[in-house]
């Protein structure tokens, strides 16, 4: 279990801006941060590849919040905005301002869009 304290700046890495890999992953809480903007959160410092990534068993993991203000917001990353990947079950993904990545804003698994 863990977290990612609010109010971060997590933006202009060449690879993932937060990665959850392993079946060790689990519980982590991402809330309320800037993930590949500016210290605005308008303007694009996009991360190299996606703006969170859960992989390879991360489970039950908090991407956001359902509470006003815990909301992340992800933009401009080169993928996704959030990656769900490999066997990682029961991520939660509430309130986030996702836009203006350069594929989509939440992509579930390796095959591209899924359908709800």
């Amino acid at each position: 279990m863990g977290g990612i304290g609010g109010g971060n700046l997590i933006s202009g890495n060449n690879a993932i801006g937060v990665y959850l890999d392993g079946a060790g992953v689990f519980e982590t809480v991402i809330q309320a941060n800037l993930i590949g903007t500016d210290i605005h959160g308008t303007g694009s410092l996009g991360n190299g590849l996606a703006g969170v990534e859960a992989n390879n068993g991360a489970f039950d993991n908090l991407i956001g919040g359902q509470t006003t203000g815990l909301g992340n917001v992800l933009a401009y990353n080169g993928l996704d905005g959030v990656r769900i990947r490999n066997n990682s079950t029961g991520n939660a993904i509430f309130g986030n301002s996702i836009f203006g990545n350069l594929e989509t804003g939440i992509d579930l698994g390796t095959n591209g869009i899924t359908s709800n």
